[in-house]
């Protein structure tokens, strides 16, 4: 036998090319069909016939992992596959690997994990090459092979533009509707997942949160499983890695259903004719959405905690040692215009999410999130060196944690910061603002601001005890000297700007 492995690499960066909705769209279901469809026809059409020439041992969004019976077949598959992608996901990046099972399948698959890791910063031309004279699409500088709708002109569009476009009207509801909705309420079309950022949202100038998500440990957990199955039989590992594959998809599904069921509710209850976001990746424990900006962290906090109850329900059914425990996973937010360059955004959340993954130590589930206020968006530890850091000082505690794992974290609460943006919200939030300001004076000269401020609010209600408690809770100081903990960090800014995307609502 032989194992053969696909896997598409930079799956967002594919999605998003273009930066229309629809596109993005039409990238996401091309993304979903590739192993729903895809593959069974390119075997079909090598003459190929399943259960007796090869095996699918899992299919995924972006992935595939098959077992062939003749080496012959799976190096036509190999040979195949380059060019057969290149007409149908154009300038999609993948890896690919084909080896013999001769130490039994696990230590193959084991084997095929390190072979694809390292193959996965390895880069493709483009083939064939475009000539001198070829027109250009301006969008992606790549050759136009046609165009594309945008407003009331048309302008030269690329092979993947063309491609996504096309798939934007054909196949997009039906596979993503399903896993965000469930089967039932998406065979119904009276609400329709959107495609245009209008509706979203209201107006260019209204924020949106763009999601990543993405689970911790899986890596290393699906390591563990292979060591765990070393000597088994080969049938026998083909299936229990099958259903490791589908509990995790089926954990996420079920988390993503969950995580939007109140704003399902909400526009089923107000009539509306299109939900208020717009799911993109839903493949393994990777998912990236797009919502309006007011929603995205009571969004992200419902998926974290809903992925580690289903993805320990899901893998505790499997009976499989030392893997019946849940995953956590880490979320970025970025909120932007809704007129903002979406592959810069989503780019600031992936660089969200590895932020708090790696202060977290990926052991608990957590979020960082940021609001884009300039033309530009950096990576987020780029933002905290240029924006958020003022000699010794940080101006953020981020990330915070959420779910049933975070003791001994000594990252603050979810549930603490929320304390703080309503504390703020009470608050002349002006005053406070100005505190950020000072802090680049000094932080002498922002805790002495500060502690004006507690002096003229401390006899007119509970607002200030409210604040002093919250920061409190987050730095573990009292008083005046609650503004920053013991390491010179403090949650101000991340509480006003919850706030500002608050009032977005």
């Amino acid at each position: 036998m032989w194992y053969y492995v696909f896997a598409a690499k930079g799956l967002q960066d594919f999605i998003l090319k273009g930066d229309k909705l629809r596109l993005m769209v039409g990238g996401s279901a091309i993304i979903e069909d590739l192993s729903v469809n895809f593959f069974g026809k390119l075997f079909e059409g090598l003459g190929l016939r399943p259960g007796e020439d090869y095996d699918i041992i899992s299919k995924a969004a972006g992935g595939v992992r098959v077992l062939f019976f003749h080496e012959g077949d799976g190096e036509e598959v190999l040979k195949v596959v380059p060019m057969a992608l290149s007409l149908y996901a154009s300038g999609l990046d993948f890896v690919q690997t084909l080896l013999p099972v001769e130490d039994g399948l696990a230590e193959t698959m084991k084997k095929a994990e390190k072979v694809l890791m390292n193959r996965r910063g390895l880069a493709f031309p483009s083939l064939p090459p475009a000539g001198p004279l070829a027109e250009r699409c301006p969008r992606s500088g790549l050759p136009g092979v046609g165009s594309f709708s945008q407003g009331g002109d048309r302008e030269p569009a690329d092979l993947s533009m063309v491609l996504r476009d096309r798939a934007s009207s054909g196949l997009a509801h039906s596979f993503m509707a399903e896993k965000a909705l469930g089967a039932d309420r998406a065979k119904d079309d009276t609400i329709q997942l959107p495609m245009d950022m209008a509706e979203i949202v209201r107006g260019d100038k209204s924020d949106v949160a763009v999601v990543h998500i993405d689970g911790n440990g899986l890596g290393a957990m699906v390591i563990k499983l292979f060591d765990g199955l070393s000597g088994e039989k080969d049938d026998s590992v083909a299936k229990v890695y099958k259903n490791f594959s589908s509990a995790i998809q089926s954990a996420s599904e079920r988390s993503l259903q969950i995580a939007l069921s109140p704003l399902v509710e909400e526009t089923v209850e107000k009539g509306g004719r299109f939900y208020p976001f717009r799911p993109l990746v839903c493949a393994g424990d990777d998912v990236t959405v797009i919502l309006r900006g007011a929603d995205g962290l009571d969004f992200a906090d419902r998926f974290l905690c809903a992925f580690e109850e289903e993805s320990a329900k899901e893998l505790g059914g499997l009976n499989l040692p030392d893997l019946s425990e849940g995953l956590t996973a880490c979320a970025g937010i970025a909120y932007v215009k809704s007129n903002f360059p979406f592959s810069q955004a989503y780019e600031l959340s992936e660089s969200l999410c590895s932020y708090a993954k790696d202060k977290t130590n990926r052991s608990c589930s957590s979020l960082a999130f940021w609001r884009v206020t300039t033309t530009m968006a950096d990576d987020f530890s780029g933002i905290i060196e240029r924006e958020l850091t003022f000699g010794d000082v940080v101006m953020t505690m981020m990330p915070y944690t959420t779910g049933g794992k975070t003791k001994g974290q000594l990252s603050p609460s979810l549930a603490s910061l929320r304390a703080l943006k309503d504390s703020v919200s009470a608050m002349p939030r002006g005053t406070l603002r100005g505190i950020l300001s000072k802090v680049a004076v000094g932080k002498d000269r922002a805790c002495r601001d500060f502690e004006r401020i507690i002096q003229v609010h401390k006899d007119k209600g509970d607002h200030c005890k409210n604040l002093l408690e919250a920061l409190k809770a987050i730095t573990g100081r009292d008083g005046k000297d609650s503004l920053f903990s013991e390491d010179n960090r403090s949650p101000l800014h991340d509480g006003i700007d919850l706030c500002s995307i608050d009032k977005s609502r």
